[in-house]
């Protein structure tokens, strides 16, 4: 995180890291035609197309659809233009469905050849044999564009999994400026201004998915939780969870500022027809106020009283690469195809549409990411963020959290009784999918 604010507040830039990953390359790179050093301008220079033979690959993306799928089509058509033998099929799927998916057809020796996902997913496919180790895959000269820190962060047991190729992905509070003119610092200052907004079912001073635990989790950081203690284990059962679940619960019941029910297209429709004045989301969704001319600021979740600032997850976008690829065809297919995505031209592209960091160092000393002011009001709220966790049981915890956040929310779980059920839960599901006691 150090790293990324240095990125954001240094105007010298970063420099040309090399990335010491100890590889040599791979045969895949040595298969295909030697790029000779010679002026950049002269088209012979280009790939040989002769080194790939007609070839389709799937890439699945989970990105939001109305703001970040257009430019991966844009890209995927810029590379299938360079590359003519190689077809790209673009397939959309929601965060969880992708993960089952992805599994679920791996295992079964099938799927996408490639996959854009977040980065808590690498754990759980290294875990699960549902992605291929990197090390080798791609030359130094590739790594080389990457810090070794941003390289290095998402290893799993010391092995590459993921190439990260945007950094970010946090929660802010997003302001409609016509109902609100300065952000609440505190929750009883937000709590004071919806209440004082809100119109029965026609208008709500705050909105936010209330079924993904993603977007309350914040407030476990800001109360001093944690999903997990230094050694791994599960540690829901704290008055921290029980603060969070109070929370959301008071939202809805106690102070009537949030809608009786809503997942992310029900809150962000609220908000882009005006019909809210604050929304807890992130960068992915700016784009889509701007478009509807919304006039908005951009603030760090409101200080929680007996608590801190909240802390919601930070983490970057990786690629991974199926393990079932086998022809050296397709594999350098899939390796031209990444190799085009991390350019510092498209890595610029990626992180503009959803408001997050390049990976790419050449594309980190853009004024973009040196002086954007909805970055700069992004990066503040990311320096009180935390690293999401990677470790497969990871995804148990959330399959958990939504799962008593819903109970809650629904009148049949009280806030009390939901940290020791949310514990119970995880440790059944954890010695359930992985065989472990703690």
């Amino acid at each position: 995180m150090v790293a990324v604010m240095l990125v954001l507040f240094t105007l010298a830039g970063c420099g040309s890291q090399v990335a010491d990953q100890g590889s040599t390359g791979t045969d895949i790179a040595a298969a295909t035609t030697t790029e000779a050093a010679a002026p950049a301008s002269t088209p012979a220079d280009e790939p040989k197309q002769v080194d790939l033979q007609p070839v389709t690959i799937t890439f699945s993306e989970q990105d939001d659809p109305n703001s970040v799928d257009p430019t991966w089509n844009e890209i995927v058509k810029a590379f299938m233009d360079k590359y003519p033998a190689v077809t790209v099929k673009v397939e959309h799927k929601e965060t969880e469905g992708q993960r089952t998916d992805w599994q679920n057809a791996v295992l079964a020796g099938a799927g996408p050849e490639v996959i854009s996902c977040p980065h808590d997913n690498a754990g759980l496919f290294a875990a699960s044999s549902t992605a291929m180790e990197l090390d080798s895959f791609f030359t130094p000269e590739f790594y080389a564009q990457f810090s070794p820190k941003d390289i290095g962060d998402y290893k799993v047991n010391g092995k590459i999994y993921g190439i990260p190729y945007k950094n970010g992905n946090a929660l802010t509070l997003v302001y409609n400026k016509k109902y609100v003119q300065e952000a609440p610092k505190t929750m009883d200052e937000l709590v004071v201004k919806a209440k004082e907004l809100t119109k029965g079912t026609e208008f709500y001073g705050l909105v936010f998915d209330m079924v993904e635990p993603f977007f309350s989790v914040p407030f476990l950081g800001g109360y001093g939780g944690k999903v997990f203690d230094e050694t791994g284990k599960p540690t829901l059962d704290t008055d921290a969870v029980k603060n969070m679940y109070q929370l959301i619960y008071d939202m809805k019941y106690t102070w009537k500022i949030i809608p009786k029910e809503g997942n992310t297209d029900v809150a962000n429709g609220l908000f882009l027809e005006g019909k809210a004045a604050m929304i807890i989301n992130g960068p992915w969704f700016y784009n889509q106020a701007k478009g509807k001319g919304i006039d908005f600021g951009i603030a760090r979740i409101p200080q929680l009283t007996g608590g801190t600032w909240p802390a919601p997850y930070t983490g970057a976008k990786i690629f991974m690469v199926n393990p079932n690829i086998k022809d050296d065809n397709t594999k350098i297919a899939v390796t031209r195809f990444i190799e085009f995505l991390c350019t510092p031209e498209n890595s610029l592209k990626l992180a503009k549409v959803s408001t997050e960091i390049p990976t790419n160092l050449e594309a980190q000393k853009d004024t973009y990411v040196t002086s954007d002011p909805w970055l700069k009001a992004f990066a503040d709220q990311m320096t009180v963020g935390t690293p999401m966790p990677y470790q497969p049981e990871m995804r148990v915890v959330w399959d958990t959290l939504r799962n008593v956040q819903g109970q809650v929310l629904g009148g049949s779980l009280k806030p009390a009784d939901a940290p020791k059920a949310a514990q119970d839960a995880v440790l059944k599901g954890i010695k359930d999918q992985f065989g472990k006691t703690y």
